[in-house]
């Protein structure tokens, strides 16, 4: 929204920016429906133009009719009208105020999709940018398919050129066993050089969530925080 993340994103760096450990994610889980594109639904890929130039130079967006989020009751959404602040307005936002923090940039498609990029980044002076993913069993790239999920990467031209942050990954672990994916996950964005950060490190949510921690208290995890919290520690050398 161009009236409050311009400001939103020029405090927060002028704040952080003597603090080079911090860095900056533009949005959570962008998404942007291509109302009029010849594919129908949310083709990140096909109609790229579109929706890609849209989110790099914002511009005006309406809501349409498949875009309620009925999990969280917002159902007035349909016919509203918002300027949409693109990730270079807000990479200049940052950049105003002489920090030099690293920017991620999401994949749109709930941070998920990145198949265009490299091709509609955000100009940094700074050259510090990198990207970042999302990646859930119903995702529809992960670590399930590792032949789409590094297609599309590699069609962004992310790999072996811009560093890569998986922000996001998870399954829910009700069953107490999982499927392995976050094994998998781990397995994966190790392989690559990517920096991973699991979904979520509270009980808020529960193993439907999916949690990582089953008592914010003791600290005591499910199964799948188990994984995630051997993994960071043996990076630690733990």
């Amino acid at each position: 929204n161009r009236d409050h993340s311009i400001t939103f994103w020029n405090q927060v760096a002028a704040e952080y920016k003597t603090n080079p450990a911090v860095m900056f994610d533009l949005a959570n889980e962008p998404r942007i429906a291509c109302h009029g594109c010849a594919n129908t639904g949310e083709s990140y890929a096909a109609d790229s133009n579109k929706i890609w130039t849209l989110y790099r130079d914002g511009g005006t967006y309406t809501y349409g009719p498949n875009e309620v989020q009925t999990w969280d009751g917002k159902d007035l959404r349909n016919g509203a009208t918002f300027q949409i602040a693109g990730t270079q307005e807000l990479t200049n936002a940052i950049r105003s105020t002489g920090s030099k923090n690293v920017i991620l940039i999401p994949g749109l498609g709930w941070a998920n999709s990145l198949d265009h990029w490299s091709q509609f980044k955000p100009n940094d002076p700074e050259n510090q940018i990198g990207a970042i993913i999302h990646t859930y069993t119903n995702s529809g790239a992960n670590v399930n398919n590792l032949g789409n999920l590094d297609g599309q990467l590699n069609a962004g031209g992310v790999p072996g050129n811009f560093p890569l942050f998986v922000g996001e990954f998870g399954e829910n672990m009700c069953s107490g066993t999982g499927t392995g994916f976050h094994e998998r996950t781990i397995s994966w964005a190790d392989s690559h050089g990517y920096s991973y950060a699991a979904w979520g490190w509270d009980q808020g949510e529960g193993c439907n969530g999916p949690s990582l921690v089953s008592n914010n208290d003791t600290g005591a995890t499910f199964a799948n925080g188990a994984v995630v919290k051997s993994a960071y520690q043996a990076r630690q050398g733990l």
